[in-house]
């Protein structure tokens, strides 16, 4: 649970044991992994940073804070605050619109 915040360790927590008496098991170490498996951003395919680095139309765009834009927007969407979502979204428009007037 490493990298989580306090409250997603306790809704980790809370999702393992649902899980385990769903099952009518004991919380294991693979339950606690797949319950704090919504908090860890998906793995990339390839090697995502390497990609957003690449040069697009012959110009070296790093597309790095989008990605952190991005993220921190899904985040928000499930912690349910649609007014950070929102001011996220903005965010990401505007670095977007950045890169491409570079």
């Amino acid at each position: 649970m490493t990298g989580l915040t306090d409250d997603q360790i306790r809704q980790t927590y809370e999702a393992a044991k649902e899980m385990a008496a769903k099952d009518n098991k004991d919380i294991t170490a693979a339950i606690v992994k797949k319950a704090a498996g919504k908090f860890k951003p998906a793995k990339p395919v390839g090697n995502a940073k390497s990609k957003a680095k690449k040069a697009i139309a012959g110009k070296s765009i790093n597309l790095s804070p989008a990605l952190k834009l991005l993220a921190r927007a899904e985040e928000a969407a499930e912690k349910g605050s649609s007014k950070l979502v929102v001011k996220e979204l903005v965010a990401l428009r505007k670095c977007l619109e950045d890169l491409a007037a570079e």
